[in-house]
């Protein structure tokens, strides 16, 4: 779908359908195009992913500016790379609830909008520059603040610990350049 630039929506007719399907890249996906999904022929604003779903696959909603609020259901366990990326129209609160143990590259960059999160306990990875661009972030809760390392390698082996007791720090680590925004995040046990 690259350089469809006169594609205006894409129409579905099955949520979790489209959910399970693997983008190989963000061109790939029509949204990259279309910024507007529909189910049924009505645009989707506020999505909640089906509970059916366990894995939001990479790419899903890439570029879905015309959504304004996510509900992730308890069902999800990861959050592809790029899930969400771009999604600028979506604002207010994200909660990622404690049944994800995985958080994607890049899975909210660029959603400008959103104002406060809630890491579930249970999340063991974020990718890098998971939350990069998302200016309006201002508050970063994790559930389990304990026992999380940053590195600038995906395995880790230059990693160091990070306080993540203050959600506005927080914040600040996960969306700011000369932070921690591009560094892979993984939570161990504390004596690791």
């Amino acid at each position: 779908f690259d350089n469809c630039s006169g594609l205006e929506k894409v129409t579905i007719s099955n949520l979790s359908a489209w959910c399970k399907i693997d983008f190989e890249n963000y061109s790939a996906n029509p949204l990259y195009s279309a910024e507007h999904l529909y189910l049924n022929n009505e645009e989707i604003k506020d999505l909640v992913i089906p509970t059916d779903i366990t894995e939001i696959k990479q790419y899903a909603f890439y570029g879905c500016s015309g959504l304004e609020s996510v509900t992730i259901e308890e069902n999800v366990q990861t959050i592809g790379d790029y899930a969400f990326y771009n999604c600028s129209g979506i604002t207010g609160e994200l909660k990622i609830p404690n049944s994800v143990t995985s958080i994607g590259i890049c899975a909210f960059s660029g959603c400008i909008g959103l104002e406060s999160v809630t890491i579930g306990e249970n999340v063991q990875t974020i990718g890098k520059c998971a939350f990069l661009a998302c200016s309006e972030l201002t508050s970063v809760t994790f559930k389990n603040p304990t026992g999380w390392k940053v590195s600038t390698k995906e395995d880790m082996t230059d990693s160091k610990p990070v306080d993540l007791g203050n959600p506005e720090q927080n914040a600040r680590y996960l969306t700011s350049y000369g932070y921690y925004h591009d560094y892979y995040w993984k939570r161990g046990e504390e004596n690791e």
